[in-house]
């Protein structure tokens, strides 16, 4: 009798075990952060630049939620958690647009319009056929949302007058609706 119910305690542990080792730990995750400022890589006073030196510097965060820990714990035994499993992350809030506004006139385009169609992003330094668009950029947020964090440089393919004093508007709005914008401080740029 104890053998039998020795194997049986040892049969539902092993197909316990057997379960959850093919579990996958789900992530929910969004894009809750983003650090938005103007770089000047000449000599990083970025009150004053000029566009040889400009960049803005986008760089993202992301928060990650287990979503296990949202269910309700099953009453298998504690050893049956021992087990690792495979990350799985659902994009819980997908970026569904990126628009780059100015507080002035640029491009031709007027206050609050869009300055997309001239704006050149990359990872680093933007030389050549290196930059991407910000449709581009949309892409590569959501797909950063599953692995880590980037920085998003953003140039323009157009000269910005000297003289001119700007303020740039950085508006992720996501799937759902809602917005989060980041604003720089302002910047003059120079010849």
């Amino acid at each position: 009798m104890k053998l039998k119910v020795l194997k049986l305690i040892v049969l539902f542990t092993l197909l316990q075990i057997t379960l959850f080792a093919c579990c996958t730990d789900v992530n929910n995750i969004f894009l809750s952060t983003v650090d938005f400022t103007v770089r000047d890589t000449a000599d990083n006073d970025i009150t004053e630049v000029t566009n040889a030196d400009f960049s803005l510097l986008a760089k993202t965060d992301y928060s990650y939620e287990i979503a296990s820990l949202l269910l309700k714990p099953s009453n298998f035994m504690n050893m049956a958690y021992a087990v690792s499993c495979d990350e799985d992350f659902v994009i819980t809030k997908p970026v569904a647009d990126i628009t780059l506004v100015a507080d002035v006139s640029l491009f031709g385009i007027d206050v609050g319009n869009s300055l997309n169609d001239h704006v050149r992003v990359g990872y680093g330094i933007i030389a050549g056929d290196t930059a991407f668009t910000i449709n581009d950029m949309i892409g590569a947020v959501n797909y950063e949302q599953r692995n880590r964090s980037e920085d998003y440089f953003l140039t323009f393919d157009t000269t910005i007058p000297a003289a001119t004093t700007v303020t740039f508007t950085l508006i992720f709005t996501f799937e759902n609706g809602e917005e989060l914008q980041r604003i720089t401080t302002p910047v003059t740029f120079t010849e």
